[in-house]
């Protein structure tokens, strides 16, 4: 559930009232997925996911060079699909980025501005098949699992040294 994974791009939902999502793990960092509670839009918050996406700096280049590789291998193939007069310049214009890297990162800048209000109606989160709950209550459960299960590696580890054995 990393942020570069695109999840964000849901809070594009404006009505959205219930979201579930599923994943082995979360392996991810708090502020990756705090956007989804109004506790998590704080300034502080925000920085981190802002620092986050300032090391895509380099993917966000090689995506830019691949892309326009395919779109120079693909000259007209719009074209074919919607037929003629059917292409819509603004709307074809809108959808270039759609899912890329690039799109992520815009999505991100667009909900860090203070008058950007993210996913106005959700009320029910689901992980994993778990029930749904305020989405606050689910995250702080996700990351208190995580944090134990991090601990608990760490103990395990420690045990090992501890017991002689190494």
């Amino acid at each position: 559930m990393k942020l570069q994974g695109g999840l964000c791009l849901v809070s594009r939902l404006r009505r959205l009232e219930r979201l579930q999502l599923y994943f082995p793990h979360c392996g991810c960092e708090k502020e990756e997925l705090s956007w989804l509670c109004p506790s998590g839009r704080t300034a502080e918050e925000r920085a981190k996911r802002r620092s986050i996406v300032e090391g895509w700096d380099q993917l966000l280049q090689e995506e830019a060079v691949l892309e326009e590789g395919r779109l120079k291998n693909s000259t007209g193939a719009h074209g074919m699909i919607l037929g003629d007069g059917a292409e819509d310049v603004e709307l074809m214009d809108k959808m270039k980025n759609l899912g890329l890297l690039r799109d992520i990162k815009d999505m991100l800048e667009e909900m860090n501005r203070e008058d950007f209000v993210c996913l106005p109606d959700l009320r029910r989160l689901s992980c994993c098949g778990e029930f749904e709950q305020s989405p606050e209550r689910v995250l702080r459960s996700v990351f208190v699992e995580s944090l134990q299960r991090n601990l608990g590696r760490f103990s395990q580890v420690g045990a090992y040294f501890n017991s002689g054995k190494n």
